[in-house]
């Protein structure tokens, strides 16, 4: 065959059609059979992935003969697919291993054997000793995604898993709804966190504007004025907003960059992710981007950060670059007139004799009413950490789990704090009372001016597989799942 074109991360849905196969003589000592594929094939070079949506007859890839081998034997896939040369299942010729897709349904319902995710495939060869397996990654996705109403409707299955075919722009949307749910009192939103794999392949989610309400004023008593503008209950609070709201554990977001995409919530928010239980490895937030969050901010759990807004215990951020700026809409007075006259009554209660008076800023209990208390009663502006915040990080609002090998650039902070931003917060209980014990690692993870972030020794730890790195640029992403068209 003649390789005519190589094509990054173009769907199935167009190339299927186009490939038939037909029987001709064996011409290899590697399988029992062989095959000849007429007309377009899609051989993938480097991971291969299978689109559940339509499935093609053969899944070809290319494939290293190792040192020593007799000839492909067998293939198993995951725990329920066998595949054996003796029975026909696969061809490998000229380095190519074509793999027949009738072998993977079950003879007996006709319904394919394997679901959505990641699956490793072990690849035996023949030795002249003892056999030589070979283990590679099959991503099986249920669709494509390769437009923005297709991105918007992965909230129908957010168990399912996914790849780009192309970069997505989200302009045609006015008002992205988060995909993925947190998990409420109802049924309607248990387990309905983003549990599977998204991989954008090295293409890019661009244009995208997600706004919980048509205000981003909210007050501690968690009232807020103006509308909400999503009816599902996970979504309309503004809680853990981002392009995704929760990454439950098991899930995966990788490969995937962010252009001019602006979030707007009210606590616990990111560009990728609001509350992460997941994997989050190898994403790229450009300088276009931004974080707003409102101002019901009264602990360190309503953090805000470029890249995620609440790592939990278990969840994994690594290798990501952010460029994004982060801040807060409104400032900390506007707590609202409720939230004030509370206050100022019970220490009024407290202290029958003082003039207390929320308007004067020499009052000896203005910061009382007008600032921002953490639950362990520190007024000011002190996060878990010890330093001056307001909540608003560069990478990560808190960490309960990792960060590890992740960079942001330094901003100019707006608003009353003008203390050094930072990458993101660990949890101390002793700032929370009752709230757990001390949790969370921020592993060599960095803020940086922008000329900092240009040199390529910073991403000595960065998956070269995953990421172009080079002096003088911001490194960029590779596509993992390539292949070429053969005629």
């Amino acid at each position: 065959m003649k390789n005519i074109s190589k094509i990054l991360g173009v769907s199935f849905l167009t190339l299927t059609g186009a490939i038939s196969v037909v029987s001709c003589k064996n011409n290899s000592n590697n399988s029992s059979n062989s095959q000849d594929v007429s007309g377009p094939e899609m051989v993938f070079t480097r991971i291969p992935y299978l689109d559940l949506s339509n499935i093609p007859d053969y899944l070809s890839f290319k494939l290293e003969e190792p040192e020593g081998s007799q000839g492909l034997d067998y293939i198993y896939i995951g725990t329920r697919v066998q595949l054996y040369a003796s029975d026909g299942d696969f061809t490998f010729n000229d380095g190519v291993l074509r793999m027949k897709m009738n072998a993977f349904y079950d003879e007996e319902s006709g319904l394919f054997k394997l679901n959505s995710g990641e699956r490793d495939m072990r690849i035996t060869f023949k030795g002249t000793e003892k056999n030589i397996t070979v283990t590679k990654t099959l991503l099986l996705v249920d669709r494509v995604i390769t437009t923005a109403e297709e991105l918007q409707r992965i909230n129908e299955n957010p168990s399912g898993s996914y790849i780009l075919g192309n970069d997505i722009d989200c302009s045609s949307i006015s008002n992205f709804e988060p995909l993925g749910y947190t998990t409420t009192d109802t049924s309607a939103t248990i387990g309905k966190e983003f549990l599977g794999v998204f991989d954008g392949n090295g293409y890019t989610i661009k244009n995208l504007t997600s706004r919980y309400s048509n205000t981003m004023n909210s007050e501690i008593t968690q009232k807020k004025t103006g509308n909400y503008l999503f009816e599902n209950e996970s979504h309309k609070q503004g809680d853990m907003f981002g392009v995704f709201q929760s990454l439950g554990a098991g899930g995966i977001i990788r490969n995937t960059g962010f252009k001019n995409v602006h979030i707007y919530g009210r606590t616990m928010s990111g560009v990728i992710c609001g509350q992460s239980a997941g994997t989050i490895e190898n994403c790229f937030v450009d300088s276009d981007c931004s974080v707003q969050i409102s101002t019901h901010f009264y602990d360190e759990a309503c953090g805000a950060g470029g890249l995620v807004g609440f790592i939990t215990p278990e969840g994994t951020l690594r290798n990501c670059l952010s460029l994004a700026t982060v801040g807060i809409e409104n400032s900390f007075d506007a707590y609202g007139d409720d939230y004030i006259a509370e206050n100022k009554a019970r220490l009024q209660e407290e202290h029958p004799d003082e003039v207390i008076d929320e308007y004067d800023s020499n009052s000896i209990y203005y910061d009382e009413l007008r600032t921002w208390h953490f639950y362990g009663g520190k007024i000011g502006f002190i996060d878990s950490n010890g330093v001056e915040s307001n909540n608003v990080y560069a990478g990560v609002g808190i960490v309960h789990g990792e960060a590890r090998n992740c960079f942001a650039l330094r901003f100019e902070r707006t608003g009353d704090f003008k203390g050094a931003l930072n990458f993101g917060q660990t949890h101390i209980f002793d700032n929370k009372e009752g709230d757990g014990p001390d949790t969370g690692l921020i592993i060599d993870c960095a803020v940086k001016e922008d000329a900092e972030l240009k040199v390529a020794s910073l991403y000595s730890n960065f998956d070269t597989n995953a990421w172009n790195i080079f002096d003088g640029g911001y490194p960029t992403l590779k596509a993992f799942y390539t292949y070429e068209i053969l005629e």
